[in-house]
């Protein structure tokens, strides 16, 4: 359906950045931060907490478009924060952002696929997607070296901030206009 291609091109770029960002992080800490590389436990760890608290919290809130927006804004608020942070402390904030928020985005683009994919299809469509994403996942580790030599690490970081955000733009503009087209569509009651 044209709402899971949606889904599976926002899960496919937050895996391929996801997996970027985390290669990057390393040399991020080494280069701009000067602390040692093996600090990157932290923002595992800290990813790991808050995406589960995200996976767990949003039940509480109704599946709505306007939460899933949020939820892709606040990644991408991540995001750019990470090239901006200047200290270990704030790169474990952006961390926890970016945690919190695919935490809870995940759950509900799984809710999503169980709603619309019949039970005799979905071990196909799982397995689909599950391909599709690690294959974003190499993508995202393939570059980052290239990346790492052309750019540095900063740059990096802030390359996957505007790129996620203009994604992210695009994206929102393209619901507007259709939300726009299919309210235009709709008869009007008088």
């Amino acid at each position: 359906s044209p709402g899971l291609r949606g889904l599976l091109l926002v899960d496919l770029g937050i895996s391929f950045l996801g997996m970027a960002s985390w290669s990057t992080a390393v040399a991020y800490l080494e280069e701009v931060l000067a602390v040692r590389a093996a600090n990157n436990g932290w923002l595992q760890a800290a990813m790991g907490l808050t995406g589960a608290l995200g996976s767990r919290g949003v039940a509480r809130f109704r599946d709505t478009s306007r939460l899933r927006w949020g939820l892709l804004g606040l990644i991408a608020l991540s995001y750019l924060g990470l090239g901006a942070s200047q200290t270990q402390s704030a790169l474990v904030v952006c961390w926890m952002l970016r945690g919190l928020g695919i935490g809870a985005f995940m759950v509900l683009m799984s809710q999503q696929i169980a709603r619309e994919v019949p039970s005799s299809h979905m071990g196909r469509v799982q397995a689909a997607w599950e391909q599709s994403v690690l294959l974003a996942c190499l993508a995202g580790s393939l570059v980052t070296p290239w990346l790492l030599r052309e750019l540095g690490a900063l740059a990096a970081f802030r390359l996957y901030g505007w790129a996620f955000l203009t994604g992210y733009l695009l994206a929102l503009v393209h619901s507007l206009r259709r939300w726009g087209a299919a309210s235009d569509a709709s008869p009007t009651v008088r």
